[in-house]
């Protein structure tokens, strides 16, 4: 993230590891939701998670 003075700003990334069995269409829309909702509660300029290798911002 780059401040509006254009320092680069640092900070502590935190890795959260999840599992499921099976993610069906609801579920994974569920964790979309949540997704970006915690990315405006938490104030980033983005959040990514992976699934099935494959990464996706938001």
């Amino acid at each position: 993230m780059v401040a509006s003075s254009g320092d680069l700003v640092t900070e502590t990334v935190t890795i959260v590891y999840a599992n499921a069995a099976e993610l069906s269409s609801e579920s994974l829309e569920a964790v979309y939701t949540y997704c970006r909702t915690l990315k405006e509660e938490l104030e980033q300029e983005a959040f990514a998670v992976e699934i099935d290798g494959v990464l996706y911002i938001f």
